[in-house]
């Protein structure tokens, strides 16, 4: 009996990997773990000095599966390594390779060491479709804005407007900072934590660049742009403040 679970929250960092734990497994030590099984006693029994759950290659799970075989193992989705912009399909034909999705279901990641992938238009079209693929759990890529929904229009809008506007927050952050120092008040030096202060100030400037991106991303230029959608006069001034 097989389900799937995903493991994003479990990883340090993309490179992270799960290895096989049971012993004598023949690529001890390189074999990447694909399936997880929460049982404490097949912990005790196949593993060493490890606590469950147990991480195992697909052939120590096939081998303890036949000799367990009520027994429940999890696909493992390992997180991804690095933020990939064209397909991942190694057989794509396509000539526009841009991602626009990423499926997390276990037929697809199989492809991809166990890891999310990423498709062209192409690509997603033969993999998710009527006859395959219903079932599976994908994102897809937001488009331009004139091709979206006024819902969708919307909520794009005003990301924008408000990730532009938290680079204005983090000057006035710093500001306050500076401020602050300057009238060395112990009082409110005692009740403020600068060094938050200062990775909030940071945080707001990665919301700006992520506003900008957003901008060039979904909203490039084209002639008769609607102005109702999103003012670039308006647009050009927030930026201004931000600066």
């Amino acid at each position: 009996m097989f389900q799937v679970f995903y493991f994003f929250m479990y990883c340090k960092d993309g490179t992270t990997l799960f290895i096989c734990q049971k012993k004598n497994c023949s690529n001890a030590g390189s074999a990447e773990a694909t399936k997880v099984c929460y049982n404490h006693k097949l912990s005790i029994s196949y593993s060493i000095d490890s606590p469950p759950p147990i991480y195992l290659c697909i052939e120590c799970a096939n081998e303890i599966h036949r000799e367990n075989a009520n027994e429940v193992f999890h696909d493992i989705l390992h997180p991804v390594q690095h933020g990939m912009m064209i397909c991942e399909n190694k057989n794509c034909r396509s000539t526009d390779k841009a991602a626009v999705s990423i499926c997390f279901s276990t037929e697809c990641v199989s492809y991809n060491s166990n890891r999310p992938i990423r498709y062209c238009q192409q690509c997603h079209g033969i993999r998710h479709n009527n006859r395959r693929g219903s079932d599976h759990i994908f994102h897809l890529a937001i488009n331009h804005i004139l091709q979206t929904d006024l819902k969708t229009q919307a909520y794009i809008k005003q990301s924008i407007m408000s990730l532009l506007q938290d680079v204005q927050s983090a000057r006035v952050i710093m500001k306050n900072i500076a401020e602050i120092n300057q009238i060395k008040l112990n009082s409110i030096l005692n009740d403020i934590n600068t060094s938050y202060t200062c990775i909030a100030a940071e945080e707001c400037h990665q919301f700006g660049r992520f506003g900008i991106w957003l901008l060039i991303g979904l909203c490039s230029p084209v002639k008769h742009f609607p102005e109702d959608i999103l003012n670039p006069a308006v647009v050009q001034e927030t930026m201004k403040r931000s600066l």
